[in-house]
């Protein structure tokens, strides 16, 4: 895996400005840009995650002389199929010293799978694997969020009977977390529909269903145009509280730039004679950016 397709940043520009006032110039804004990238990238190895929603393949080692009814999947929540409700994770168990990875274990029967934030990526097998290094292969969907914020502009409301749907070809709502309760906010009003709209059910990822039964304008379809957002959805509304502390570092370290990151040592020498060391500072995590990545951490190993 590249580090780069688990990669998300945390938060934008436009969103950490908000905390450091008085930048203006090009250059000042992207050096906020890489200190973005740069602690986004350093809070997903501090939580032992993969951030990234996506599809991804794991191979895991059984111990033939140990039980092993147990491992973690270290990109989660896991995602659920829109039909079925069960979870997007395939297992297959082999053994050789190339395995073809063609014996597939049932859900249900043969393992369970715990798909919530609170659940790190939790698998039990209920049958004796077979044992041999990567007799496991797993094939799963899971990750925190697929884009930092979740808008768009192409928005478009159909209006079938008795139901009111919000679609935009370009979304991915269930990759990004969106839930029933949710609210979209349209932000231009030239179609004259600017305003909040809880979001009843989620489809799939490109199709909302308002709880409204009503939508302004009369019947649909409508120009696919409308510009929206929702807020509570994306990384920065499903983990406020990782995006707070990333900003929070950002501040922190901003106004430490300017500061030479070195301490001197003096230790008193025979005869009067004193030696001073100088060295690099590190710059810390503030305890209350670990105590955010520590709330979200792999804690529990197979």
């Amino acid at each position: 895996m590249s580090r780069h397709e688990d990669y998300i940043a945390m938060t934008t520009q436009a969103r950490a400005l908000a905390w450091l006032k008085g930048i203006s110039s090009d250059g000042a804004k992207s050096l906020v840009d890489q200190l973005i990238e740069g602690y986004s990238y350093l809070f997903m190895d501090k939580m032992d995650r993969l951030v990234r929603y996506r599809e991804r393949t794991a191979f895991f080692d059984v111990d033939p002389y140990a039980s092993h009814d147990r491992l973690n999947l270290r990109a989660w929540p896991i995602g659920l199929d829109t039909t079925t409700g069960e979870p997007l994770v395939d297992f297959y168990n082999d053994a050789a010293d190339i395995p073809s990875y063609v014996t597939a274990l049932t859900y249900g029967s043969d393992y369970r799978v715990w798909t919530g934030e609170e659940d790190q990526g939790r698998v039990e097998f209920r049958r004796k694997l077979i044992g041999e290094f990567q007799a496991i292969k797993a094939v799963w969907s899971g990750g925190m969020a697929v884009h930092t914020l979740v808008f768009g502009s192409g928005g478009q409301c159909a209006t079938p009977p008795g139901l009111t749907s919000f679609l935009d070809a370009s979304a991915t709502f269930i990759d990004d977390g969106v839930k029933p309760g949710m609210s979209l906010v349209i932000t231009d009003n030239k179609n004259g529909n600017a305003g909040t709209y809880q979001v009843g059910a989620v489809p799939d990822n490109f199709t909302l269903e308002f709880v409204a039964a009503a939508w302004p304008g009369g019947a649909g379809p409508f120009p696919a145009d409308e510009v929206y957002e929702i807020p509570e959805a994306g990384f920065t509304g499903l983990y406020p509280d990782i995006e707070l502390a990333l900003i929070a570092q950002i501040v922190f370290h901003w106004k430490q730039k300017d500061k030479m990151d070195v301490e001197e040592i003096s230790v008193q020498g025979s005869s009067g004679m004193n030696v001073q060391f100088t060295r690099f500072k590190p710059l810390q995590l503030l305890p209350t950016v670990e105590d955010a990545l520590n709330a979200h951490r792999l804690v529990v190993y197979p």
